[in-house]
Order: structure tokens, then sequence, then C-alpha cells
């Protein structure tokens, strides 16, 4: 494990932080669709971009990104692989449309997605880590996830806090990562304000982890 890696302590504690957005994102989507949304997050990692980019084994994805700044400064991604995509815009928006509708309408209802999804994990982090946040408006990019990366200009030495996520809709479930993409400085800020979490709720996690 290198010294950007999260701890098992860290990752529970970023596990119990990001579930009470996620908790809270379901909510909002479960009111916007009028039908029940479970969101799930079954692991927490720091990766490399080919480390995300190869959970998307298909190729094409669509990406919803906003700019963090504050306490920390990065990129808020959520990515669901193209299929996935179209069948939450199909169940949130119903199946009274045509393919081709629904595929101009996308869009627009994945950014709402996105918006909210982001919205709730940074707002959870900020109120967990007693620290505070802007968030940028959100962005809709789509195409081959081997090539996102670079045209977004991120630097190679940037990691992404890498959130898995399950989503829930009624007939559907998809997978995706919500991911916060930081560059070494950032994740170790990170990393210090959950070592102070830690420590207020009375928790050394280098000694936890020794003993």
């Amino acid at each position: 494990m290198t010294d950007l890696d999260l701890s098992p302590l860290e990752k529970d504690l970023a596990t119990e932080m990001f579930n009470l957005g996620m908790n809270r994102a379901a909510y909002a989507l479960s009111q916007l669709t009028s039908q029940t949304v479970e969101i799930d997050i079954p692991e927490i990692n720091v990766s490399n971009f080919e480390t995300v980019a190869n959970r998307f084994p298909h190729g094409d994805v669509c990406v919803v990104l906003q700019p963090i700044e504050g306490a920390l400064s990065g990129t808020a991604l959520l990515i669901f692989g193209d299929d996935d995509s179209f069948r939450i815009v199909e169940q949130m928006l119903g199946t009274d449309f045509s393919r081709e509708t629904l595929r101009e309408m996308g869009e627009d209802a994945l950014k709402e997605v996105g918006n909210i999804l982001l919205n709730a994990c940074v707002g959870s982090m900020a109120n967990w880590l007693s620290v505070m946040f802007e968030v940028g408006l959100p962005e809709f990019v789509e195409g081959a996830i081997s090539t996102f990366f670079a045209r977004m200009g991120y630097a190679d030495t940037a990691v992404a806090l890498d959130i898995k996520i399950a989503l829930r809709l009624p007939r559907h479930e998809s997978q995706g990562s919500l991911s916060f993409v930081l560059g070494p400085v950032a994740l170790r800020q990170f990393k210090d304000l959950m070592a102070a979490k830690l420590a207020d709720i009375g928790v050394q996690a280098d000694v936890a982890e020794g003993a």
C-alpha cells in the first residue's frame, strides 16, 4: 500500500460518509421520478485512470463532470457506460418516447442525475469533514473512455478517489463510477482531513492499523 492509498479505517469512514450522500441522492431521485431508486457503494479505492477505464470494457461512456474548489480542488465525475446511461434515461422519462427522442433528451436528464449525485456526495463530505466546497455547473461529455482523461487534460500524476456505485431502478440496475479526480497534493489533503475526523471520534489510524 502506498501513502496515497486509503487504509481500511479510511475506507470505512469514506464509505459511511459517501453512503449518507447516496441515501440523500436516492431519495431526491425517487421524488423526481416517482419511483423507488436505490444506490449502493460496493467499493471505494484510490485508482489511476487506466483502472477506472478498465471498469468500462465496452468503450463508450457518458460522463457528467463538475469542478470542485475549496478545502481541496479537483473534478467530480459520474461515469456510466453508454447502454446503462440510456436505460437510466428511459426509466426516468418513460417509454412513451422513441429511442432517438430519448437520446436527444438524455443529456439534460443525465446532467440532472449527475448534479444530484455529485452535490449530495460533496455536501456529505463537507458536513463530515467540517470544510467548505464550491461546486461548478455540470457538464456532459460522451465518447470513448480510453481517450476521455487525455482529452480533458488531466495530468498523468492525477489519481481518482474511485467510488463504485450500483444504481437500481425498478426494472434496471446500472453499474457506474463516481470519481473525484485529484492531484497527489489534494489527495494528501483529503487524507489529512480524514485523519482529523478519525481523531475527533477518538480513533488514531496508525495505532489502530498496527494493533
